[in-house]
């Protein structure tokens, strides 16, 4: 009996350290009554004359409190249609609490993002299909799941690049013989390409460009630290710009310039170029290609 009771403390710390997983689906959660979740939502994509490029549409995102880590998963076909069904939404959620409260939140056309507030008893849970408790269902939606946001090419892609990593790396753990099919889905864009050849590195010393790429790193991977308890930093101390900017009244004395309309809607902290006339903008784009092409990708965004 000594020997047994033993044991069982052995086990004790294994059995604490279990984590839960769960990806369920929109049925599986307890909507307010006449605030449940449409049929399906928008997703296709759309061109945007001010960005002059294709757009895709805000994607449901899921926010709560109540689980370590939260995030909702889009499952997406081969042909991807204008519209999914809501039943290609999975909530994923490790170690959520006894009783979880959340919203989901969906684009409508016509009134915008609409929240749906949602209920979970996590003690029902238990009769739920054993896929949608499985570590590797969860881990394949989050492997997914950043994938799809790293490809959008937003601000965020090194931590989202990081988290796809950690969802392969523990897939290949869970499915050894399935190692090969988990590289395969690895995005290509790991490392981040350089462009610097020719005249390009040998002006790169004196550019502001380089000073910039140095200090934000741009060209180096995501460095986490290795205390995993102790990663969360007050918004307070974190320390905004400190850059003085540019002196402009000392820099124009007495002098009176004309101010183009214009500027009124240009930002105190950025710059822009005006052009008496179109003919005068084509002669210095043509000039800047012929002469400058090099300098001016100094200040193109690598990130």
């Amino acid at each position: 009996m000594i020997r047994l009771a033993v044991f069982l403390l052995l086990l004790l710390p294994l059995f604490a350290q279990a984590e839960t997983f769960l990806s369920l689906q929109v049925e599986d959660l307890t909507f307010k009554k006449g605030k449940g979740v449409p049929d399906s939502f928008d997703a296709n994509r759309y061109y945007s004359s001010s960005l002059r490029k294709w757009v895709t549409p805000t994607a449901p995102y899921l926010r709560t409190p109540d689980a370590e880590d939260a995030f909702l998963h889009v499952v997406r076909e081969r042909n991807t249609p204008n519209r999914l069904p809501t039943s290609a939404l999975r909530i994923c959620l490790r170690n959520p609490k006894a009783a979880v409260k959340g919203s989901i939140f969906i684009k409508d056309a016509d009134k915008g993002v609409q929240e749906y507030p949602f209920t979970l008893n996590a003690k029902k849970t238990k009769k739920l299909a054993a896929d949608k408790k499985s570590e590797i269902t969860y881990q394949e939606n989050r492997l997914e799941h950043y994938q799809r946001l790293q490809n959008l090419e937003v601000p965020g892609t090194a931590w989202f690049r990081h988290q796809a990593n950690q969802a392969s790396e523990r897939l290949k753990a869970l499915q050894p013989a399935e190692k090969h099919q988990h590289e395969k889905n690895r995005p290509n864009r790991f490392n981040r390409p350089t462009r610097k050849v020719g005249l390009e590195r040998t002006i790169d010393l004196f550019s502001g460009g380089r000073a910039i790429s140095e200090n934000l790193q741009l060209d180096r991977e995501l460095r986490l630290s290795a205390d995993e308890q102790n990663r969360t930093i007050s918004l307070s101390d974190v320390k905004g710009i400190t850059i003085e900017e540019m002196p402009w009244k000392e820099l124009i004395g007495d002098a009176k310039p004309e101010l183009d309309p214009l500027a009124k809607a240009i930002p105190h902290d950025q710059h822009a170029l005006f052009f008496p006339s179109f003919q005068a903008m084509t002669e210095v784009m043509d000039e800047a290609t012929a002469q400058g092409t090099p300098l001016l990708r100094l200040g193109e965004g690598r990130a």
